[in-house]
């Protein structure tokens, strides 16, 4: 019997330290989400994590950017921050605590006045500016599918060599087959063209939008 009860022990003592590894691998997994997002930010504008050290003045070496972890350790709140506001995106996603990349701009449908407002901000502050309007395909049929639109609008931010760095502000998504979003559209971007800010459409497979 107590051969017995050392087997059981043992057993629950090997389970434990599973348990215990598993445990230790997914805090370590979920610890590395931010170091992991903020390289993959620069990465999806077109910056490498090689390239990343000189936006931070070079106090990031190319040795951490390289590594998750160590990166992880150089991650402090003011540079989440910097990079948050570099490419106008949101702390808390950066952080790992939210699944939302982009702030929300406003709601624009019905208020092209405050579509005016925001063209005018990044007006001021860049003169390398271009809109995009992005809109789903139509299906198989010919027919319009419950395509939504997605205007967004690049600001240069830096430049890399000869390779200009942009971040992107998503203003807002649009129910493009419904003909009263279609007019407000319309309004903010002939607002927009107005004010010298072009706005260029390009359609998408629904999948890809």
């Amino acid at each position: 019997m107590i051969s017995d009860f050392r087997n059981l022990y043992e057993l629950y003592e090997k389970f434990r330290r599973n348990r215990r590894s598993r445990q230790i691998a997914q805090d370590l997994e979920r610890s590395l989400i931010s170091s992991r997002r903020f390289a993959r930010l620069f990465e999806m504008h077109g910056v490498s994590r090689n390239q990343i050290p000189p936006f931070f003045d070079n106090s990031l070496t190319l040795a951490a950017v390289q590594d998750d972890a160590k990166l992880l350790e150089l991650l402090n709140t003011e540079r989440l921050e910097a990079a948050a506001q570099l490419f106008d995106v949101r702390l808390d996603w950066l952080e790992g605590a939210a699944d939302e990349i982009y702030k929300d701009k406003g709601d624009f449908y019905k208020n092209p006045e405050s579509f005016a407002e925001v063209v005018d901000e990044l007006l001021a502050r860049s003169d390398d500016i271009y809109g995009l309007l992005l809109v789903g395909d139509i299906n198989r049929k010919g027919k319009d599918t419950a395509c939504d639109a997605f205007l967004v609008i690049a600001e240069a931010v830096g430049y890399l060599g000869d390779k200009t760095i942009y971040r992107y502000h998503v203003c807002d998504a649009w129910v493009f087959s419904y003909w009263k979003c279609r007019a407000y559209l319309t309004a903010c971007i002939a607002i927009a063209w107005k004010k010298g800010l072009y706005i260029h459409g390009k359609y998408v497979s629904a999948k890809a939008l």
